[in-house]
């Protein structure tokens, strides 16, 4: 009996460092997840943001008859392509997947678009960019702080004046306001 209690005293001793040890490592482990989970989130985010903007913009080109509407879409096509491109080789050097399509919300958004013309296409495009340019200018923000990829963060830092620029430039588009009232009732509820 004696030797039992023996061998289990030792065995209990050589256990509590082994057992201690993967909590310390768990811990670690969630927060380098956490912060690559950041990294992946972003990427996801801001290359779905992106393919929406020069989507929805190249059909404004098509569709508006408004031509500060085509003008703002002209440049979030050049500007937004150029950045999707750049955001497309760091996400990959870096092997994050970047998706090759939209999600399901900004799809149906791009498909309600595509039936609408006239004045009703210029005041939901307007609503789009003004929503859209307020949830990448917050994404963005939040990834110049938090991403743990070096080049991801440098990207958000650098492009985040662009995005500010062209939210400012959306609020004077048809629907603009109407996006922030939208925006604000949802928070409030």
């Amino acid at each position: 009996m004696k030797k039992i209690i023996t061998c289990l005293a030792a065995a209990f001793a050589l256990a509590v460092p082994v057992m201690a040890q993967p909590a310390m490592s768990t811990t670690a482990t969630a927060t380098t997840s956490a912060h690559a989970n950041m990294d992946n989130m972003f990427v996801t985010n801001a290359a779905i943001g992106g393919m929406f903007e020069v989507q929805t913009s190249q059909l404004a080109l098509q569709k508006s008859q408004d031509e500060k509407v085509k003008t703002f879409a002209q440049r979030m096509v050049t500007d937004h392509t150029k950045a999707n491109e750049e955001l497309k080789g760091l996400a990959t050097a870096a092997s994050i997947p970047v998706p090759a399509q939209l999600d399901e919300k900004h799809q149906q958004m791009l498909t309600k678009l595509s039936g609408l013309s006239g004045t009703e296409f210029d005041q939901m495009y307007g609503r789009a960019q003004m929503k859209g340019h307020n949830e990448a200018v917050a994404l963005f923000e939040k990834a110049s702080q938090q991403c743990t990829n070096p080049q991801l963060k440098d990207f958000a830092t650098k492009t985040l004046p662009t995005l500010k620029e062209h939210q400012t430039m959306a609020k004077d588009l048809p629907g603009a306001a109407d996006a922030g009232k939208k925006h604000k009732k949802k928070k409030n509820k």
